[in-house]
Formats: C-alpha cells, sequence, structure tokens
C-alpha cells in the first residue's frame, strides 16, 4: 500500500539514491506526510521556540499597529519565509504554529506581513503544499528549485531555479531560510547554499536539520566565517546560522 511504497521511499532518500520518478505517485506522497510531517513541523516550531526564549537573533516582522494596517502597501518589511526542498510543507507549518502559538498572531492577509514559500524539485508536492495551505488558513506559494543546480545561473539559459532568486531578490528585509534532510539527500550542494547566502539580506537567519552528523559537519564547514555562539547555534536537532 501507500505507507510501504512510503517506506522505501524513505529509505532511498536515506541512502541519497532517490530519483524524481519515485515521487510520481501522489498516495505514496501522502504515506510520506503521514510518517514524517509531524516530527519535523515540531522539530521547526520547538527550535524556533528555544531560539525565542533564549533572545537569539530572529528575523521577526514588528506586530501590527494602528501606524502600520494591513493594507499599507508602505508597512513595515514583509518577513519571507522560504523552505527548501520542503517537500508537503511540513517546515512552513512548524512556522506557522511557531508564528500562531509564541508570537500570537493570526494568519496575515495575502498582503500581509509573512510571506511563505516552499520550493521543491518535485512538483508533485504542490497538491500537498496547497492542501497545508487550505487547512491552516494561510497562503502558502509553491516553487521549483534544485539544489544541485547554482542558484545564480545564467539569463540566457532555462534556470530550475529562477523563480528561488527572483523570490530572495525581492526580500524587504532579513527572511527565514529553512532546510530540513534535503542536503544529505542531494548532494552537490555548496555552490546553491554559498549563493543563497550572498543573495539573502543581512539579518537573513538560516535553519538546518539533517540526520547525518557528518552532513552537519560540512554545513558548519560551508560557513568558516560564522562563529559558534555568536552568529551559528546548535538548538536542539538543528543548527541556526544568522547572517550578519
Amino acid at each position: 500500500g501507500a505507507k510501504e511504497r512510503a517506506i522505501r521511499l524513505m529509505h532511498k532518500m536515506k541512502q541519497a539514491s532517490q530519483r524524481k520518478e519515485d515521487f510520481a505517485d501522489l498516495s505514496t506522497l501522502y504515506g510520506y506526510t503521514a510518517l514524517k510531517f509531524t516530527e519535523r513541523s515540531l522539530l521547526v516550531f520547538q527550535t524556533l521556540r528555544t531560539a525565542l526564549s533564549l533572545s537569539l537573533p530572529m528575523p521577526l516582522p514588528p506586530p501590527a499597529s494602528s501606524d502600520h494596517p494591513a493594507g499599507d502597501n508602505h508597512a513595515a518589511p514583509v518577513l519571507l519565509v522560504v523552505s527548501i526542498g520542503g517537500g508537503p510543507g511540513n517546515d512552513v507549518y512548524g512556522f506557522i504554529l511557531f508564528w500562531e502559538l509564541m508570537i500570537g498572531q493570526p494568519p496575515p492577509s495575502s498582503n500581509g506581513c509573512v510571506s511563505l514559500y516552499v520550493f521543491d524539485l518535485v512538483e508533485e508536492w504542490r497538491a500537498i503544499v496547497d492542501r497545508v495551505a487550505e487547512v491552516s488558513g494561510w497562503q502558502i506559494l509553491f516553487g521549483l528549485c534544485d539544489v544541485c543546480e547554482a542558484l545564480l545561473g545564467g539569463t540566457e539559459e532555462p534556470c530550475v531555479n529562477r523563480e528561488l532568486r527572483e523570490v530572495c531578490e525581492s526580500a524587504t528585509g532579513p527572511s527565514l531560510f529553512l532546510f530540513s534532510f534535503v542536503l544529505f539527500e542531494s548532494q552537490s550542494w555548496r555552490t546553491f547554499l554559498s549563493q543563497l547566502w550572498d543573495t539573502a539580506p543581512g539579518g537573513s537567519l538560516f535553519y538546518f536539520a539533517d540526520g547525518s552528523q557528518q552532513e552537519m559537519r560540512k554545513i558548519v564547514e560551508a560557513f568558516p566565517e560564522c562563529v559558534e555562539g555568536e552568529s551559528m547555534w546548535r538548538v536542539h536537532q538543528a543548527l541556526l546560522v544568522v547572517k550578519r
């Protein structure tokens, strides 16, 4: 059934041997979502909650006020939240829990102070992300990306990461980038991550969770300019890095 196929898919992903066609069956993706969604959403929520309690730098917009009504295009900067390789949307849902339970604000309108994006190589995840948006009451936009390809590809050639690049370049303030169990499963991600880091506005926060300690060490090594305790923190099973 779908659960067994989802387990086989998870095994391939742990071995970094998955292929794009392994994600073609929607029932398998729903089975995968049933197995992983809660755990990974809660990890994002718990990590952000702890970071907030420790007063770590976080890219949070100021609360809405009469000075900046919801429909005011000149209001405070929009917080861009981007899940990379985000699959069914578990990471952004973890952020939604954090926003509603810890920040204490309801879903913003489509022109509100938060914009949520899920980018993934697999188009088939879109249907599940749309369902998460429907259930949560938040607008979640879906786009394609490939962490094995450069973010800043040539303008003359088709680039799978073009939409992601344009979203990042449109950021009006510090952003939040979420990576959960995607880099180990992808390999060859250094150029993409380096270019995303360079493109991100100052003050942006990067969240990394990965099942492999070896891969987490590689992620730490990708930020030689960041010092643990100053711009890099290990919180629960995740790594947080802020761009100063």
